[in-house]
């Protein structure tokens, strides 16, 4: 309770908060408002002796924060008090649906603690107290019945709150359902280009495929197929037929080969530049990469994780990387291979 006193005059009975009276509608009825504009055109007899200021124009009440007001009053002998005190403008914390709010079935451990876990990425929370002071709204699952393994709409009630203690409680549909598998066929045409003019560097083959995910479930990546379009090269002197992909243990020593084999052998492998959760039959490393050849189908790569929502999708880089001679010849080339990739 607010209150002000005089030996002499006894106690200030009339109040005035200086501010923007659409910020206060609360105020009680008895206390007056005006506009921050006008405090110079209040009368003195009603404004500025026995009368409580109470400034709050550096107050924003749509925006949480410490605020300083300050109070003053004037005595009937014109000696006046001035005071001033914090203010704190909180709000409630917010609980939203994330883009994980529906659950693959089947995808989550039937225990107590994994489904906790797995319901607390369902949702969103937020509050502007915390977001300022860098604090983690807390949340809490008060209450669910939630069967991974049983498809359905399950009600869960969640609790948020914040580091002034104010509480949100909401109450969340989460679905369990099974995804339907759709398989993605994406053929990456390329071309292997033999005419490398610089014969110490180690590789010709290059380049970086990135794969993405914004699906809020898991990807299996596979490769389907790998398939030779046209396959001919052309120097000045001679022209030879095919670029063949052979494995890389046909030849002990690569360096050496003759220039025929340089312009008509290669190994070409694929490997996982980052991201990719490998298949455990598989390292795709750089070092032992998988080794295409021709006609390999249906290899699964590894998976890709699910996005954590759909605005930040999950991503992958797979590169490639070489085997081949050095006895290189300049010319044209004409190799081209389709390799395509299945995501499910």
């Amino acid at each position: 309770e607010l209150e002000a006193k005089d030996t002499i005059d006894g106690k200030y009975e009339d109040k005035v908060i200086i501010g923007d009276a659409t910020q206060f509608s609360s105020v009680s009825s008895d206390i007056r408002i005006i506009d921050p504009k006008s405090v110079n055109t209040i009368s003195e007899t009603t404004a500025r002796r026995g009368t409580l200021l109470i400034d709050l124009t550096s107050i924003d009440t749509d925006r949480v924060g410490m605020y300083e007001v300050s109070y003053s009053v004037t005595n009937s002998n014109d000696r006046t008090t001035r005071k001033s005190s914090t203010i704190v403008v909180y709000d409630k914390p917010t609980i939203t649906e994330s883009s994980l709010s529906r659950i693959e079935l089947n995808s989550v451990e039937h225990t107590e603690e994994a489904i906790i876990n797995r319901l607390k990425e369902a949702v969103i929370v937020s509050d502007d107290d915390d977001t300022l002071y860098n604090k983690t709204t807390k949340l809490e699952v008060l209450k669910q019945n939630v069967n991974p393994n049983e498809e359905g709409i399950y009600n869960v009630d969640y609790k948020a709150t914040d580091l002034y203690g104010e509480e949100t409680v909401k109450t969340i549909p989460i679905q369990v359902s099974r995804t339907i598998n759709v398989s993605v066929p994406t053929t990456i045409p390329f071309q292997v280009v033999t005419n490398l003019k610089d014969k110490t560097t180690d590789e010709f083959i290059s380049g970086v495929m990135k794969v993405q995910n914004n699906n809020t479930s898991d990807v299996n990546v596979y490769i389907q197929s790998f398939t030779r379009q046209e396959s001919s090269f052309t120097t000045k002197t001679r022209s030879y037929k095919n670029l063949e992909i052979v494995q890389p243990s046909e030849f002990e020593d690569w360096n050496s080969l003759s220039s025929e084999d340089t312009m008509t052998k290669m190994a070409l492998g694929i490997y996982n530049k980052e991201g990719l959760i490998v298949d455990r039959n598989l390292q795709l490393t750089k070092e032992s990469p998988l080794w295409l050849y021709e006609d390999i189908s249906n290899v699964k790569l590894g998976v890709l994780n699910r996005a954590q929502n759909l605005a930040n999708p999950y991503t992958s880089k797979l590169s490639f990387t070489s085997k081949h001679g050095k006895n290189f010849i300049g010319g044209t080339s004409r190799s081209k291979f389709n390799l395509v990739f299945r995501f499910e």
